[in-house]
């Protein structure tokens, strides 16, 4: 009795298979691949299959199937190769890729195992064991299309809510912007006239409407940034410069809060895009602002390194416990700073400011100690 002959007499199992994937069985006409074709087959599973292993690959390429089944040697190019080619295409890697292989044999199961194999069909082959790992490796790919599929729906949806997000904010912004606009009118229509207590209040109104409009900037950068809609106007600039500019601007929020700039070492001159750069010095400088004591320090140090320009913006307030201090740049983000009972709103502000720099093609980072406060950091090249 011939061993196909064998199989034919071998009572199958009930394990049912799913029949609508396909499965591309790859490899010389051998006794294995014989045995597992008609194995399948008789459990009416939908097969293709092909000899050459280079063919293959294009193939697999061009129509994916839902499963492959590799015998190891093959004309044209053999089933580890097949499988490296498979792995490394981000269009077919997802695709489970059994091999037939001895059980004994050690070395090639290894060797598959390396190639990227997700599992083997063992020699002597048995019906119960092909069956059941062909199920598992159908049942594993629906689920992969199935996580693909959510994912990129997902990414619609989240595409839709940005559009929507972007709008809303868009028309926001305008009315602001007339209410800024109007106070600074006020302040010219009534001149010397205006008194100073007047003055205080219609100041930190524009301070907020002002910080208002910065965040409203800096939701929709973010969106233009992501479709990279922003190009970068560089130019040679001095950041001291900026830093300056960002205290003035932030000047009626620090109310009683000491604040001091220091160069350390080297020029503080570089290239980049000022207008960017200054608006994330207000987001560092204002976040440490708000967070930090009545009568607390913002200590900004610029030092020249080898990579570039290292500015520091560091605050004795509430410190960031050090499991959240990666998640603060997220979109949204949130810190709780739990000895506090507190929760520190981080918004978009952090994750505006990584954009900017790494657009820049810098580095931006936080330290952050217990009882110590905040250090943010970023570094810009050049």
């Amino acid at each position: 009795m011939t061993a196909m002959e064998q199989f034919k007499t071998i009572p199958l199992p009930d394990q049912a298979i799913d029949q609508s994937g396909i499965i591309m069985i790859v490899g010389d006409e051998s006794i294995n691949c014989m045995a597992v074709h008609e194995i399948l087959e008789s459990k009416g599973c939908r097969i293709v299959g092909t000899e050459n292993g280079e063919q293959a690959a294009d193939v697999i390429n061009q129509e994916p199937p839902d499963v492959v089944i590799l015998d190891i040697m093959m004309s044209g190019i053999d089933g580890f190769a097949v499988c490296r080619k498979l792995k490394n295409n981000p269009q077919t890697a997802h695709i489970p890729v059994l091999m037939i292989a001895a059980f004994s044999d050690r070395k090639v199961r290894l060797a598959g195992i390396e190639a990227g194999v997700n599992d083997f069909i063992t020699t002597p082959i048995d019906v119960q064991d092909v069956i059941l790992r062909v199920r598992n490796a159908l049942y594993t790919k629906h689920l992969s299309d199935q996580v693909r599929n959510d994912y990129k729906k997902f990414q619609e949806l989240e595409h839709m809510q940005d559009n929507l997000t972007y709008m809303i904010i868009h028309d926001l912004k305008q009315p602001l912007t007339a209410i800024s606009g109007y106070l600074e009118l006020l302040i010219m229509e009534l001149g010397d006239d205006i008194e100073q207590k007047q003055k205080e209040f219609i100041d930190l109104i524009s301070a907020a409407t002002n910080s208002s409009i910065d965040m409203f900037n800096n939701l929709l950068d973010v969106y233009r940034f992501r479709e990279r809609k922003i190009p970068l106007q560089t130019r040679t600039f001095d950041i001291k410069t900026l830093v300056n500019t960002a205290f003035k601007k932030l000047k009626p929020i620090l109310g009683k809060q000491k604040y001091s700039i220091h160069v350390s070492s080297g020029s503080s001159i570089a290239v980049f895009d000022p207008a960017l750069i200054e608006r994330v010095l207000v987001n560092l400088v204002g976040n440490a602002a708000k967070f930090t004591k009545q009568n607390g320090e913002i200590n900004v140090i610029i030092t020249r390194i080898k990579s570039g320009i290292k500015v520091t913006i560091s605050d004795n307030g509430m410190s960031i416990p050090f499991e959240y201090q990666e998640k603060i740049f997220e979109k949204f983000g949130q810190v709780e700073i739990s000895q506090l009972k507190e929760r520190r709103s981080i918004g978009l502000s952090l994750t505006f400011c990584k954009i900017v720099v790494e657009a820049h093609g810098g580095q931006i980072g936080v330290e952050s100690i217990p009882g110590a406060g905040i250090s943010f950091w970023f570094i810009l090249p050049g």
